[in-house]
């Protein structure tokens, strides 16, 4: 038994090694990209800001709702939906699991995520999921624009 078990743990290893090192080369390429590129986050129209901040993290949508589920804004349009949808899961979620910061759900066709972040919620839906890093950023650029744009 021990054998098998150090076979397996050889080529678990190697399964291993080899995917951290794709990784890592994905996350380099990533990262080389983004310090060729910049996005001018100062525009006048929040309706621009989410759609810069959508190319800039490569997600296929962001919604920004109130916790009560009231839509804010929405880069597809009107998502009322989606935004009460977002807000009521979240709550419940801290109903049973108090004082959570992030929300990642994997669907079939990619991801859904929903950060909280003030009296906000921010639901973004994805390819591929995004760091809590990269959600915080999306809240506090727009939060940024809507404290700038609050006269």
């Amino acid at each position: 038994m021990s054998k098998v078990s150090t076979i397996m743990k050889s080529l678990a290893s190697k399964v291993l090694d080899t995917e951290q090192d794709s990784l890592n080369s994905q996350y380099r390429l990533l990262k080389e990209a983004s310090k060729n590129s910049r996005y001018d986050l100062d525009v006048q129209e929040l309706k621009e800001l989410i759609k810069v901040l959508k190319e800039k993290h490569a997600v296929e949508s962001i919604i920004v709702a109130y916790s009560n589920g009231s839509l804010l804004a929405s880069s597809n349009g009107s998502e009322l939906k989606d935004a009460v949808t977002g807000t009521a899961l979240l709550s419940y979620i801290n109903s049973e699991i108090p004082k959570s910061q992030a929300v990642f759900i994997q669907k079939a066709q990619g991801w859904y995520m929903l950060y909280p972040h003030g009296k906000k919620v921010y639901i973004v839906h994805a390819a591929s999921n995004l760091h809590s890093v990269e959600l915080r950023a999306i809240a506090q650029d727009l939060e940024k624009f809507l404290k700038k744009h609050a006269n």
